[in-house]
């Protein structure tokens, strides 16, 4: 055991033992070692004894910690050493008492109890079969005592569901999301060198599948307002008692328990935002389309697959639609339908699209005219004329040329493959028809889902003629599928490769994808068209699927029949004689 001890005339005798924990020194009342000192911060420093050796971390306090007489943001002294916080003076010393940790105030001030000393909530009793992780967590916060005590409790209250990761700088927190996915980043605002709030913008625009949360004990309005606008689906204040643990916690958890609706999510680059509304309507889906960007921001409301409302600024209508289409570049989200306040848009979405974009090129200025030459006066100089010179041309004789016909080859004529109808391997088995080179789906699912299956994905990407790599991934797998403009040309999946990997990628239930830069591969294990690979991968979760069985009744002359019907075959028995007859094309007796 170690010990701190203050030397300071006014403070003579306080003493604080240390555990193995990180501990807070500072004013405010939730500190671990409490000390009402006028040149002490509210949270001025936290240490932690490791063997020997103590740990001093100075948390941006405004007087600074000491060691060894200079000014340090962290430090390390021995037993016996001293160092200063603000003007205070404590001495590390070993110990071998018992004494509990208390708070410690200035003399003639009422002493109380930190909340950290308050019982804690409750540990959930969870079946160990439910204790495997599964959400990924990222705490970052530069206080090492905040991780260390709420980011653990955390793990502990979720009953091990929680995968805690912890990162005490912006730096640190940006290298492990590179290398880890992370469902939710739980970050501080008052950090050193990048704060939380440029931090989140980086997080937001790098990982859109990463949900962001704001614990800080800046909670000014300012702040508040700034971290919701980026799109923090939470701003809390840290707590500070037993109850406010919990609360967080709940909250917390309660945006990982929210589940996301069936089909994949990931994030599209390079796309322009007509390309969104078009997948989108094509699909007949029901969303709203949120669109921003540093000057802009605006919704489009599609119902259905039509586009019934848009809004921006003060502008509603077509007008408010064809200014969002109208810009150059910026960030869109789909959010989950509502009814809008008034149905301002009335028109077809492939009407919409092309009266946007005539607008879009009138109000573009034309490429400026090259200026004209000036024409260069020439001063003719004059003309030096020579004797002719009479030259004497032997002619050669001509020689018969013969000519051998090439002989014809024949024209190979590659007839085209004949395009069936194209079905999409989702739950709902929405259709696909090719219609000459456009493909129209027909959504016959839910009109309320705004997801896109993974085949929704490909087909836009080679429709666009896109040269990327395809990162898919979930619980149970992942794999890589090459892209290269506009045709599929590999694709991986654990130790499959070719078609069978592509096939078996299609067939994930749900999960996320991840456009990366295109590289070659190893090999060209495929060269099918994309449509004939789509249309392979429906078939074969055709065959998974069980075939539905109907059951129902006919009249015929003997009597009422009980039958039922398996995929082509009727089986038919008769009420009281427990015998089935198998027909092949349809039932007897006319029925």
């Amino acid at each position: 055991m170690a010990k701190l001890i203050v030397l300071n005339q006014s403070l003579a005798g306080t003493k604080h033992e240390l555990g193995e924990s990180w501990v807070t020194i500072g004013r405010a009342d939730d500190n671990l070692f409490q000390l009402n000192e006028a040149s002490i911060s509210g949270h001025h420093c936290e240490v932690k004894a490791r063997g020997d050796e103590l740990m001093v971390r100075d948390l941006r306090s405004t007087n600074g910690t000491f060691v060894g007489g200079q000014r340090v943001s962290e430090g390390a002294v021995k037993f016996g050493q001293t160092f200063r916080v603000g003007s205070v003076e404590m001495r590390f010393e070993a110990s071998f008492s018992t004494i509990p940790k208390v708070s410690v105030i200035a003399p003639d001030t009422q002493m109380s109890v930190p909340p950290a000393v308050l019982p804690l909530p409750p540990k959930p009793v969870v079946d160990a079969a439910d204790a495997t992780p599964k959400y990924q967590v990222l705490f970052v916060d530069d206080s090492l005592a905040f991780l260390d005590s709420f980011a653990t409790l955390c793990g502990e209250l979720s009953g091990g569901k929680w995968q805690i990761h912890t990162a005490a700088t912006a730096d640190c927190a940006l290298a492990l999301l590179q290398h880890q996915p992370v469902d939710l980043a739980i970050l501080d605002i008052g950090m050193p060198m990048l704060d939380g709030i440029q931090l989140q913008a980086i997080i937001s625009r790098r990982y859109t599948n990463v949900k962001i949360a704001v614990l800080t004990g800046l909670a000014s309005e300012e702040n508040r307002t700034a971290c919701l606008a980026n799109g923090a689906e939470l701003f809390l204040e840290k707590p500070s008692s037993a109850e406010g643990i919990r609360i967080a916690f709940n909250m917390l958890n309660d945006i990982l328990v929210w589940t996301q609706q069936k089909g994949f999510s990931g994030s599209l680059q390079h796309v322009s935002l007509p390309d969104v509304i078009q997948l989108e309507c094509l699909n007949r889906k029901s969303l709203i389309l949120d669109v921003r960007n540093a000057q802009v921001r605006g919704q489009i409301f599609i119902e259905a697959g039509r586009i019934i409302h848009a809004t921006t600024g003060n502008l509603t209508g077509e007008k408010a639609f064809q200014e969002l289409i109208a810009l150059a570049g910026g960030q869109f989200q789909l959010q989950t339908f509502r009814q809008p306040p008034e149905r301002t848009v009335s028109g077809p979405w492939e009407f919409l699209l092309m009266e946007a974009a005539r607008v879009r090129d009138e109000k573009t200025p034309p490429p400026a005219a090259p200026e004209p030459a000036k024409p260069e006066l020439v001063k003719p100089e004059p003309a030096k004329t020579e004797p002719a010179k009479t030259e004497l041309v032997k002619p050669e004789p001509v020689k018969p040329e013969l000519a051998i016909p090439e002989p014809v080859k024949p024209e190979l004529i590659k007839p085209e493959p004949t395009r069936p109808e194209l079905v999409r391997p989702d739950e709902n088995l929405t259709r696909s028809t090719m219609n000459g080179e456009s493909i129209i789906l027909m959504d016959e699912g839910e009109k309320t889902s705004h997801q896109a299956s993974l085949a929704d994905v490909i087909q836009l990407v080679c429709l666009n003629r896109e040269s990327l790599i395809l990162d898919v991934r979930n619980a149970t797998g992942s794999g890589q599928i090459f892209i290269e403009a506009g045709r599929i040309i590999h694709a991986t999946s654990g130790n499959q490769a070719g078609e069978g990997a592509f096939l078996e990628l299609l067939a994930l239930a749900g999960s996320q994808f991840q456009l990366q830069p295109f590289t070659q591969p190893l090999e060209r294990s495929v060269s099918e068209q994309w449509e004939f690979l789509l249309m392979e991968a429906v078939q074969v979760h055709d065959e998974k699927t069980p075939v539905p069985v109907m059951a129902g009744s006919m009249q015929a002359d003997e009597g009422p029949t009980r039958f039922v019907v398996r995929g082509e075959n009727i089986v038919m028995a008769e009420e009281g004689e427990g015998k089935q007859a198998a027909h092949g094309g349809g039932p007897k007796n006319g029925a």
